[in-house]
């Protein structure tokens, strides 16, 4: 493992700081220790004395342009830190512009797969924000029609504060919760509002501060999985998205990339690839995505039942092949159906949470969203303390008719689907930010199965249960 010291462990020990929520000299060194030994770095423990030392002395160098330099602003005591070295506006795995976009953009997304499994949240977007290129190129590829009035508020911004932030705010439009409906408008109107004593930051350092803002909530992930792996998970590695576990199953990952190789994962989720559409691909189930729904409550069966008599060599019209033809298009939708969710594996870059206990139950306890349990687990149900910041609503980028009206717990009354049932999180979830785990009996959580229905449909205690994705 390489080693870490000076302003590099600095900049990590503040950072740990602000995910902890304690003062710098709060943290032990021996903690600080094993928090870099998980996230792939050594360091000794007299480096991480003598970093600390420099953090709470303040004496991290801060790079400033010439013009800043005379007034020698100070943040205020309650922001932290990043202090990240001066960087060339570079892909950070140093590309050659030689590569076809795709290539590039797969490669960045790898990088950033990784690097959210071992960065805290606010450096890791920090760094990814370096493969940004063209930020007006980026916002519409990767926000759609969002993304124009995004790029043109977050520069406007920059703008305003002028020589004053280290860097652009533009490249905050690689965090698709600070730019989304929920939180830019509240942002911009934070970042303005506190300038003078924001003065000498960078974008990441004003977003940290609007972040801590917002009080932290409870959220909540139940698995199955063994006790070993849950103490595991609080212990040292987290919660990782599907697309990083995925990464050993695919060997010499790098070197089939740059083949342009296609049956390689989609790694472009935390990079470039348009937001909208990778994030139905995550909740498909909340969505209203035909192939999802089940054959029962489908509304509109006419193409299948065409394609079954086609394929059957018969008139769809012929009321004698009525049962042939319905037995053949339920099969073959099926099929689809499960060949839609198997969509949903590898290049999963997000995990889901709900403020909704019942949801997280619901979802653990139904083999069709989270497998069969095997032998040697155990349903756990996990309390997370996340930031609302770092916890993106769906509906911010979807359209409303793609999401449920209503949501039913074990055949009970319908109640209104808004944005506590499912939340968002970025790469990964620190073990820090698991603050308990408890065994759960399966069949008390079958009691809180879940039922959705959409605008179009009566909302009723028998609506229709949909497949979710694993979480």
């Amino acid at each position: 493992m390489p080693a870490i010291r000076g302003a590099e462990c600095e900049r990590w020990i503040q950072q740990f700081a602000v995910e902890k929520g304690v003062g710098v000299a709060a943290l032990p060194d021996s903690g600080i220790q094993e928090a870099l030994k998980l996230a792939g770095f050594t360091a000794s423990l007299f480096a991480i004395r003598v970093a600390k030392q420099n953090v709470l002395a303040n004496r991290v160098a801060v790079a400033r342009p010439p013009e800043a330099r005379p007034q020698e602003a100070q943040p205020p005591r309650d922001v932290v830190r990043l202090d990240l070295a001066p960087v060339a506006r570079v892909h950070p795995l140093g590309l050659s512009s030689s590569l076809s976009p795709g290539i590039r953009s797969a490669l960045w997304g790898l990088s950033n797969l990784r690097d959210a499994a071992k960065m805290p949240r606010a450096l890791f977007f920090e760094r990814a924000a370096l493969g940004i290129d063209d930020f007006a190129a980026y916002a519409r590829a990767r926000y759609g029609e969002l993304g124009p009035s995004m790029e043109f508020d977050l520069a406007q911004l920059t703008k305003a504060y002028g020589a004053a932030v280290r860097g652009d705010f533009r490249q905050l439009l690689i965090d698709p919760n600070v730019v989304s409906r929920t939180h830019l408008k509240p942002f911009y109107a934070f970042a303005l509002g506190h300038q003078k004593k924001l003065s000498g930051c960078t974008p990441f350092q004003v977003r940290q501060a609007y972040g801590n803002t917002l009080p932290a909530k409870t959220y909540y992930r139940a698995l199955k999985l063994s006790a070993g792996l849950a103490e595991k998970f609080q212990r040292e590695i987290g919660m990782t998205c599907r697309a990083f576990r995925s990464l050993p199953d695919y060997a010499n990952l790098e070197q089939r990339i740059m083949r342009n190789d296609p049956t390689v994962l989609d790694t472009r989720e935390l990079a470039d690839a348009p937001l909208a559409t990778v994030l139905k691909y995550h909740i498909r189930p909340f969505s209203r995505a035909s192939a999802m729904r089940a054959w029962s409550t489908l509304k509109d069966k006419q193409p299948y039942l065409e394609k079954a008599a086609e394929a059957l060599k018969v008139s769809v019209k012929d009321p004698k092949q009525k049962v042939n033809i319905t037995r053949q298009a339920s099969s073959d939708y099926d099929a689809a159906r499960r060949q839609d969710l198997a969509r949903l594996k590898d290049g999963d870059a997000f995990l889901s949470v709900s403020e909704d206990m019942r949801v997280a139950l619901s979802v653990a306890a139904d083999p069709d969203m989270a497998g069969k349990l095997k032998v040697g687990e155990a349903i756990y149900l996990f309390a997370l303390k996340l930031f609302p910041l770092d916890v993106l609503d769906p509906a911010d980028y979807l359209g409303t008719g793609e999401s449920p009206s209503h949501v039913t717990f074990g055949g009970g009354m319908p109640e209104p689907y808004t944005a506590h049932i499912e939340g968002i999180v970025v790469g990964h979830i620190h073990h820090f930010e698991i603050m308990k785990f408890e065994k759960l009996d399966p069949a008390a959580c079958t009691k809180f199965k879940m039922e959705l229905a959409w605008k179009s449909e009566a909302p009723s205690s028998g609506g229709s249960s949909l497949a979710l994705s694993k979480h």
